[in-house]
């Protein structure tokens, strides 16, 4: 009976603590953001919270944009546990009327999510609109025009 207590004892004292491994996690509470209805052209701005919510610090390796129309600016790329930076977003609206969806990219050391995505929406409306688009003058049309 003594060995049984002492198996449960150490079992209790060793084998509950077990190491925590200390790993970074990257967390971004709104990882999408909807800019609504823009006019072609319009240049909007957004900033995103990342947040290190791990026990190791969060290094933040690469911030790439997933097109030409989006910039992204990240300060701070070393995240202490428990800490938050912001990055900067900019999204400048396609020329055509429709639906956009944009994304940023941020790569870093969080082993469970080494690429995390943002993403970037909007609805581009023009004001108005000329139909036809094209205008071809005739034969008939003066030359000064």
């Amino acid at each position: 009976m003594k060995k049984y207590f002492l198996i449960l004892f150490m079992y209790m004292v060793f084998g509950c603590n077990a190491p925590v491994v200390a790993e970074p996690k990257i967390e971004v509470p709104d990882n999408e953001h909807n800019f609504g209805v823009l006019l072609p052209g319009q240049v909007i701005h957004h900033s995103f919270v990342i947040k290190n919510v791990g026990t190791e610090d969060l290094i933040i390796t690469d911030v790439s944009p997933g097109c030409g129309c989006t910039t992204a600016l990240l300060l701070d790329k070393i995240i202490p546990p428990g800490k938050s930076v912001t990055l900067e977003a900019d999204l400048t609206a396609q020329a055509t009327d429709g639906v956009m969806r944009k994304n940023i990219n941020i790569s870093s050391n969080d082993r469970k999510n080494s690429t995390f995505i943002i993403y970037l929406n909007a609805t581009v409306k023009n004001d108005f609109l000329i139909t036809p688009r094209k205008i071809t003058c005739c034969s008939y049309c003066p030359d000064y025009i």
